[in-house]
Order: C-alpha cells, then sequence, then structure tokens
C-alpha cells in the first residue's frame, strides 16, 4: 500500500458520526454545482440538505474569497498554529475549505506538503498540483485514516455545524491528526460586533434566533478550547482577536465592512421566512446598522483555538 493510498484507508468504527467514505469522490469526479435546496427572491442559491445557513453560489464564493484576503491581511499570514517551516508538515487538510483559497495558498507556501481540502462542494477550478480535495459531509466524518494529517485547519464553520455536533466534530479533528501535530480551529464570536448601536443589536439577537432554529449556536466559540481538551488534545490555547469594523478604522476596518456587508445581508431571505420580517424592514435595518458602525466605532470578535495531539 502506497503512503498516498493510506491516507484515504478507513476502518470502521463506533461514532455517532456516521462513517460513509464509499461516497467520497476526487476532484475530477465532482460535477458543477448542483441544484439543491431553494433559491430566495434574490435568486441566491442555498442548501436544504445541511444546516449550513449561507449561500452556496458564485457570489458567495467570491465573499469567500475577499474574506480570506482580509483575515490574511488582519492577521498577517494564513495560520496561528507553530508550524515549524524547517520541518513543514507533509500533510495538512483544511475542513470546510470553502471557496478553496486558503488551501490554495498554502500549497505555494509549502509545496513540498500535500493539501488535502474537505467540504460539500468543490468550488475552484484548475488547483495546484499538491492540493486533493475530497467532497462530503462533515457530520458523517472523514474519510482519512487515524494519525494521517500533520496539521488540521478549521475555520468559520460556525453557521454549519449544529452545537450538538460540535464535540464529535473535535474528536474527529483530533482523530486524524498525528501525534505531535496540532488543530487550529478559527471561528467569529457570535455577538458579531461590540458595541452595538440598537439596530445592530435588534440584528444580532435576530440572528441569533434564526441560527437557534436551524441547532445552530453562533456563540458556540467561546467553549471550543474545551472541546479540544476533551478530544484529549493538549497544549490547548484559546485567543482572541479583535478586529476594527468600519471606514472610521482605516484600510482593516474597511475590509471587515467590506466582508461582512454581503454577508449579513445573505440573511435577508431568512428572516422574512422565520421571523416574518418584511424585505423592506431588513433593508431597512441593515443600511442602518451599516451607519452605525461609524458612529459606535464597533469591532468583530475572532477566537483562535489551537491544540496539539499527545505524542
Amino acid at each position: 500500500m502506497s503512503w498516498f493510498s493510506f491516507l484515504f484507508t478507513r476502518k470502521p468504527r463506533s461514532s455517532t458520526i456516521t462513517q460513509t467514505s464509499s461516497s467520497f469522490k476526487s476532484q475530477q469526479e465532482i460535477p458543477t454545482l448542483p441544484t439543491l435546496g431553494l433559491n430566495d427572491e434574490s435568486g441566491r442559491r442555498y442548501r436544504d440538505d445541511t444546516p449550513y445557513m449561507l449561500p452556496k453560489d458564485m457570489e458567495e464564493i467570491n465573499r469567500l474569497d475577499f474574506q480570506h484576503f482580509a483575515l490574511r491581511s488582519s492577521l498577517q499570514g494564513n495560520y496561528l498554529a507553530p508550524i515549524n517551516k524547517s520541518a513543514p508538515p507533509r500533510t495538512i487538510l483544511d475542513v470546510g475549505s470553502g471557496s478553496g483559497i486558503w488551501g490554495y495558498e498554502m500549497c505555494k507556501e509549502f509545496p513540498g506538503s500535500q493539501i488535502f481540502g474537505f467540504d460539500l462542494e468543490a468550488l475552484k477550478d484548475n488547483p495546484p498540483a499538491n492540493y486533493h480535495f475530497h467532497q462530503g459531509n462533515l457530520l458523517e466524518g472523514l474519510p482519512f485514516e487515524a494519525n494521517s494529517m500533520d496539521y488540521v485547519h478549521q475555520r468559520l464553520l460556525m453557521g454549519a455545524l449544529p452545537a450538538t455536533a460540535w464535540p464529535e466534530v473535535t474528536k474527529e479533528l483530533a482523530r486524524v491528526v498525528r501525534p505531535g501535530g496540532w488543530v487550529e480551529l478559527f471561528e467569529v464570536d457570535g455577538e458579531c460586533f461590540v458595541p452595538a448601536g440598537p439596530v445592530g443589536r435588534i440584528f444580532i439577537d435576530n440572528l441569533q434566533k434564526v441560527a437557534l432554529m436551524r441547532g445552530i449556536d453562533i456563540l458556540i466559540g467561546k467553549n471550543l478550547d474545551t472541546y479540544l481538551k476533551d478530544a484529549g488534545l493538549i497544549n490547548v490555547v484559546k485567543r482572541q482577536v479583535d478586529l476594527p469594523l468600519g471606514d472610521w478604522a482605516g484600510r482593516i476596518g474597511s475590509l471587515m465592512k467590506k466582508d461582512l456587508i454581503p454577508l449579513f445581508y445573505t440573511f435577508r431571505d431568512p428572516f422574512m421566512r422565520t421571523l416574518n420580517i418584511s424585505a423592506e424592514k431588513f433593508d431597512e435595518m441593515h443600511a442602518t446598522m451599516i451607519q452605525e458602525w461609524e458612529s459606535y466605532h464597533p469591532t468583530t470578535g475572532f477566537y483562535s483555538i489551537i491544540g496539539q495531539k499527545p505524542v
């Protein structure tokens, strides 16, 4: 058995996350974006077979790419885990790879490493030679052998995973990382921005209600260090990263503003359908909230949580 094929050799195990490794396909076998779920009145494409709250369409791909550049610029890099560049990881896994941009950039930063992306759908063409995409649902487990990844990265899946799934998900991330390797989670604080103006506070409260209706707790980031410890990881460190939001804060604030304006607008249809808020009322709330950012000078909070698998 080759080293490469070893990564995908799975043994059945007992878990509340069902293992269905045979359903995963290579990137070359993945078709174009299927018609799943529903389109809202503006034509946005959502999936109705998962709790995922955000759209899955080309507009969202562009937003995810911009979000990546904003975060990379703000954090001055693609990761916070203590990766040893003199002995770079052979295998890196990006769980919830989204548009794929993070993995593509890691391919350039670590040309001798094999980078694996895992998501519901492949969203980019022409991957680098050392990038390998695998399609699947994280709630059904990862199609990788235990102890096969040197570094596991998962970013901004707070709006995709039910609150009850996080303990098993973090155990799954810990399972596939090798002894001595690192798991890194990066999640937004579900308060979204603080301080919030009166309309912004209403928007955040409504967003939390919509999320809870789908079984999602957008405040889960505060507990992820505990979940990594419960999954058996050591040297767990949680950092809070606060980034300014609004043109008042210069370049970084403007980047975050340009990312969050379309992000928050994607909740227009869920607000209308589940909270009985009219389109006109949502648009007014959204516009006023953006204006408040320039007066209240908020920051957007993120959590970076890293943990190491014991040797």
